[in-house]
């Protein structure tokens, strides 16, 4: 292949698999470097525990906010994390879908 053997002429020791553009990670920001990392898609990552976790706790540092206020947020933004919103016009979709899939929780 010509355009391989040019690109090694002038970057010896960059493998064909990794584009010469600088890539970075989608989730981590650092850069791609090896080929391990190609071979994996960082979109699919999803660990944000920590994310909900931290959540929880700022919310329940709030003083001014009842405990059943408290809850529904909660559930509230756990919900709307395992939701893609993408434009405003999603948005009463996702409120219809919270209320019927919490409805019963949310009477208590």
């Amino acid at each position: 292949d010509l355009a391989a053997s040019t690109i090694s002429a002038y970057l010896p020791g960059v493998c064909r698999d990794v584009p010469i553009r600088q890539y970075f990670h989608a989730r981590t920001s650092l850069p791609m470097l090896s080929r391990d990392e190609w071979n994996e898609d960082s979109d699919g990552e999803a660990d944000d525990e920590w994310l909900r976790e931290m959540s929880t706790e700022m919310l329940d540092e709030f003083e001014d906010v009842s405990g059943r206020e408290k809850e529904f947020f909660k559930l509230w933004n756990k919900f709307m994390q395992s939701k893609y919103v993408i434009a405003d016009r999603d948005v009463p979709r996702r409120c219809h879908e919270f209320v019927r899939g919490h409805g019963e929780e949310l009477r208590e």
